[in-house]
C-alpha cells in the first residue's frame, strides 16, 4: 500500500513548481515505519521545491508516532481538512 501510494504522491509533486498538499489521516489507523518513511521523503521533495505539505485529522494513537519520533516538529499538522487546506495556501 506504502509503495502504491507514493506511486502517486512522487508524480503529483515532481509535475508542480510550487506543490501544495494535503494529507488526511482520517482513515489511517496504524502508521509504520515505512510509512514514515515515505512521509519523510514526500515532505523533503516538497520543500525542495518551495511547497508546502500539511498533514491532517491524525488520530490521537498515531499522532503519539510523530511526537516521539520529534517528526511533529518538521511536518505541519492541523486538526481538520479545512486548517489544513488554508495553511497549504490551496
Amino acid at each position: 500500500v506504502i509503495a502504491r501510494i507514493a506511486e502517486q504522491l512522487f508524480p503529483m509533486v515532481a509535475q508542480v513548481d510550487k506543490p501544495r498538499l494535503v494529507l488526511d489521516f482520517i482513515n489511517v489507523g496504524h502508521m509504520s515505519s515505512s510509512a514514515l518513511g515515505m512521509l519523510i521523503t514526500v515532505h523533503k521533495r516538497v520543500r525542495e521545491k518551495d511547497g508546502r505539505l500539511v498533514l491532517c485529522n491524525i488520530r490521537p494513537s498515531i499522532y503519539e508516532v510523530f511526537a516521539i519520533t520529534r517528526l511533529n516538529e518538521v511536518f505541519t499538522i492541523k486538526s481538520t481538512r479545512g486548517e489544513a487546506v488554508g495553511e497549504a495556501g490551496a
